[in-house]
């Protein structure tokens, strides 16, 4: 593990060397870098050079977030954004994006960009980046301020979309900054989805509630379900969306003692199906691939999936509803939390189960000579392969609402 501090600039650990650094003079490079020789004083080498060359990779991967103020579109330092060759068919692996100073809240992908969120430890929509990044390497922008962080992100072959705003609406931008839409019509009730093309979101206008599913490619917007927020005085929200690979699922969690109800719809099918579900009053939902994955108290989690008349348990019907964040075709993820540290774990179709991250450095995640608080953030997919955002931060500063020692990271770990 080498770690290269940059001055004032962000510092990167790195477990491998970078797959596309280029060859810097040291001097050059190092006044690129802040200013001034190289830190420790030694003679410019080969290696010095690789070093501040890997400074400026930090710069195009974390941006000026410690310190100065982060490139603009027009004038982002390039370099790689993996931090090395991966011997998996699947794509990078390791801790993909370090930064320091802020944390990474949101994250998504598609097979050529990585985008992430980054902001302090208890941020604002003033104060919160949208970053993106190419798989391969290549230039790190901005792309968006003033950031909804830890509220959804997508990204698709031609739109990076977002949410912003106050009230908060849900915007996309195109991947090279030119033009920047805002998708929806009302206040956003709940996170974004997304599974290859598709986006979908809740909004509110008025008295109605309204589930969209917008075809990014195609730019084609289908209407998935249109109700009022209160019926005879019974009153709903909507507090999560989930896209399967046969339709869109969406919850309508009671205000008050009335059932709640979990509510899905396939891509071609007719009309919305509902669960009624009595005695919870807003049941967990979270994403699958298969369907609706959601927890009921006294039920514990249980699965919807479409093509099934009726839902069914899980292998974790008596878990608490903490634990499990996401199922996709036959892994199911699961976060396990040890005060403010937190472990990624996969269970596998075969049973056995996988640590994909973990605060003993699995995965690329940034380790600490101190206690330190590791906070899982989000989890996005490249294909079959998980992403996952992350915010360390030294337990004291934690304690202290401070973002002294404050850093964030996307790692990405095979399942198998």
């Amino acid at each position: 593990m080498t770690t290269i501090d940059c001055g004032a600039w962000p510092s990167v650990t790195l477990g491998r060397m970078p797959a596309l650094v280029r060859r810097v003079p040291a001097k050059a490079a190092a006044r690129r870098c802040g200013g001034g020789a190289p830190r420790s004083g030694r003679p410019a080498s080969a290696i010095g050079a690789l070093a501040v060359a890997l400074c400026l990779s930090a710069l195009g991967v974390s941006g000026c977030l410690n310190g100065g103020s982060p490139p603009k579109r027009s004038a982002s330092a390039s370099g790689a954004l993996e931090p090395g060759r991966s011997s998996s068919p699947g794509g990078p692996t390791g801790a993909l994006v370090l930064t320091r100073g802020v944390g990474v809240g949101s994250v998504a992908a598609d097979r050529r960009h990585l985008v992430w969120v980054v902001g302090p430890s208890e941020p604002t929509d003033a104060n919160t980046t949208l970053r993106q990044g190419k798989f391969g390497g290549g230039k790190t922008v901005t792309l968006a301020r003033g950031v909804r962080m830890g509220y959804g992100l997508a990204s698709t072959t031609g739109w990076v979309v977002y949410p912003g705003g106050v009230p908060p609406s849900l915007k996309a931008v195109r991947h090279d900054g030119s033009r920047t839409r805002v998708l929806s019509r009302g206040a956003l009730l709940a996170p974004p989805a997304s599974r290859g093309e598709r986006v979908a979101w809740a909004e509110q206008e008025g008295d109605r509630q309204r589930v969209i599913v917008h075809d990014m490619a195609r730019d084609k917007r289908w209407l998935a379900a249109d109700m009022p927020r209160c019926v005879r005085s019974k009153c709903y929200r909507i507090d999560a969306v989930t896209l399967a690979d046969r339709g869109v699922v969406f919850d309508r969690g009671a205000i008050g003692p009335q059932a709640s109800v979990v509510v899905r719809r396939g891509f071609s099918g007719a009309r919305p199906a509902r669960l009624v579900l009595r005695h919870v009053a807003q049941p967990q939902l979270v994403p699958s691939s298969a369907g609706a994955l959601y927890y009921a108290t006294g039920h514990g989690w249980r699965r919807w999936d479409f093509g099934e008349a009726r839902p069914r348990g899980t292998p974790f019907r008596r878990a608490r509803p903490a634990p499990l964040v996401a199922y996709e075709h036959g892994h199911w993820l699961l976060v396990r939390r040890h005060g403010c540290e937190s472990v990624l774990v996969a269970r596998l179709p075969s049973g056995r189960r996988r640590v994909l991250a973990s605060p003993s450095g699995a995965g690329g995640m940034p380790t600490r000579q101190y206690s330190a608080c590791h906070f899982f953030q989000a989890l996005a997919w490249r294909g079959r392969r998980p992403l996952s955002a992350w915010t360390v931060i030294p337990a004291a500063s934690a304690e202290a609402h401070s973002n002294r020692g404050l850093t964030g990271a996307v790692l990405a770990t095979p399942l198998g």
